[in-house]
């Protein structure tokens, strides 16, 4: 005999946050991103979605994409306080809170943002998207900015500036010039960064931008981005041409390049079969070299790890076999 008990959910989605950022600029639109997915993590297109600011008695209401993706964008210039508290869930409210009833719960998330401290309330802001950067391509980031303070009256343009960092190096710099209108007060508005991505920006690069106000105040804002780790391989026939520089008249070789793109694993682990250009003769067998690297917590207590091969011809498997590798303490 024994007894136990069982805890039943009644929630049938579950909301994600794939965008949201832990401070918020007074008066620069604080975007908000969510993935809406069901029970089994697949997304979930055509359904509503709500989000409730507490702070502006706001709320709003849009319908997820066929990815399950929703996106708000929220009005910060009439929050007083020093926090937005902002709540989303899916279709209305659940209305057995004051009473119990056996209705299925939808989801609901939570997350609480706190102020950004200008002494003149100037902010500028950089987007950031979920995901890794290509290489090879340009990639643009989208700055916004509102600037007060009475000099500002005064100046015809304001010049904003840009760093991009990685691996403790500056690689790239830049500069964006906003024209101001006379009369405009406060200063706002937006302009893009255009980034290109580079083998230097792997795996991770910072993006800084900043202008310097008249009175001495800097306004800055800085964003990450992940980079896809790219390989980028050059084959040459002979020393590489000389004439690059000056003019010559000596003969030009051959070359060529390639790139590779990294392969995604949670972690890390990795399992690579060697080839070799050809025709396999028949009846002989053939050797075919595999590497690997694995890691992991668990594999610390294993002793052995087993690899399963499978070869097959014209759709079916015509061999099976096996490989153990023992391995060794603290290995």
């Amino acid at each position: 005999m024994g007894s136990g008990t069982t805890k039943i959910k009644r929630t049938t989605t579950k909301l994600i946050f794939v965008k949201v950022d832990s401070h918020f600029k007074r008066g620069i639109p604080f975007v908000v991103k969510v993935r809406l997915v069901d029970i089994k993590g697949a997304p979930m297109p055509n359904e509503q979605i709500f989000i409730k600011a507490h702070e502006l008695d706001y709320t709003n209401v849009t319908t997820s994409d066929q990815h399950g993706l929703a996106e708000f964008s929220i009005n910060t210039t009439n929050i007083k306080g020093s926090f937005l508290a902002i709540k989303v869930y899916h279709k209305e409210e659940n209305s057995c809170i004051h009473h119990p009833c056996t209705a299925e719960e939808h989801a609901e998330i939570h997350h609480m943002a706190h102020s950004v401290y200008s002494f003149s309330r100037s902010y500028v802001h950089l987007e950031t998207e979920a995901g890794v950067l290509l290489c090879n391509q340009n990639h643009m980031v989208q700055a916004h900015f509102i600037l007060q303070g009475p000099l500002l009256r005064v100046m015809g343009e304001l010049i904003f500036y840009y760093l991009v960092m990685a691996k403790g190096s500056i690689i790239q710099t830049g500069s964006h010039t906003h024209h101001m209108e006379p009369g405009e007060f406060p200063v706002k508005g937006d302009f893009a960064l255009e980034i290109p991505v580079d083998l230097s920006m792997a795996p991770e690069t910072k993006v800084l931008v900043y202008t310097i106000l008249p009175d001495g105040e800097m306004i800055a804002d800085s964003a990450k981005f992940e980079v896809e780790k790219c390989l980028l391989n050059k084959v040459y026939h002979k020393e590489e041409n000389s004439c690059i520089h000056h003019p010559c008249t000596a003969e030009e070789h051959a070359e060529i390049h390639h790139m590779a793109h990294s392969v995604y694993s949670f972690s890390r682990s990795y399992v690579h079969l060697e080839t070799e250009a050809g025709i396999l003769p028949c009846s002989q067998n053939h050797m075919v070299q595999a590497h690997f690297i694995l890691q992991g917590p668990v594999l610390r207590v294993m002793g052995e790890l087993i690899f399963y091969y499978l070869v097959m011809a014209k759709g079916s498997i015509i061999q099976t076999g096996s490989h153990t590798h023992h391995m060794e303490p603290g290995e």
